[in-house]
């Protein structure tokens, strides 16, 4: 699934409240990936790292491309897609994905947001499948998370 929206997935972007446009991938059944663009994407897609090349030039490569990186499992969790007016991007829907420590703590992980509400809703299901389909339980802590920030 590939979508384009507005996002927050950085400490700077969560902490300063500036949406970001960014183009969000569900790879597999748990993979969620955000990039900055589309071409971004398009490049990741097409690198050497998926054709065999050289590993670590190939990831030196690609780790700038990506904005987030999240194997989703059943620590995460999506609140309900809600509409609120914002200053400089008008009426937005949006979400938060966030993710629960092994001490129970929750913690957001990104938020997303889109003009019309579609989005929202198709991301927000897409990602609650992919947590449905992986397969760990809460009280393990899940899987361990990739975070490629710029």
């Amino acid at each position: 699934m590939q979508i384009e929206c507005l996002a927050r997935c950085s400490l700077r972007t969560l902490k300063t409240k500036v949406w970001k446009p960014s183009v969000v991938i569900i790879k597999g059944h748990r993979e969620l990936l955000v990039f900055r663009n589309s071409s971004d994407w398009a490049q990741y897609r097409t690198a050497s790292i998926h054709r065999g090349g050289d590993i670590v030039q190939a990831m030196k490569a690609m780790t700038p491309l990506i904005k987030l990186h999240i194997m989703l499992s059943a620590v995460h969790v999506t609140d309900e897609v809600k509409a609120k007016e914002y200053k400089t991007f008008g009426p937005l829907h949006h979400f938060t994905l966030s993710e629960t420590s092994a001490e129970g703590k929750e913690k957001v992980v990104a938020k997303f947001a889109s003009r019309g509400a579609r989005e929202c809703l198709d991301l927000r299901g897409a990602i609650n499948a992919a947590v449905r389909s992986g397969g760990a339980s809460r009280s393990d802590g899940g899987d361990a998370v990739g975070r490629y920030n710029s």
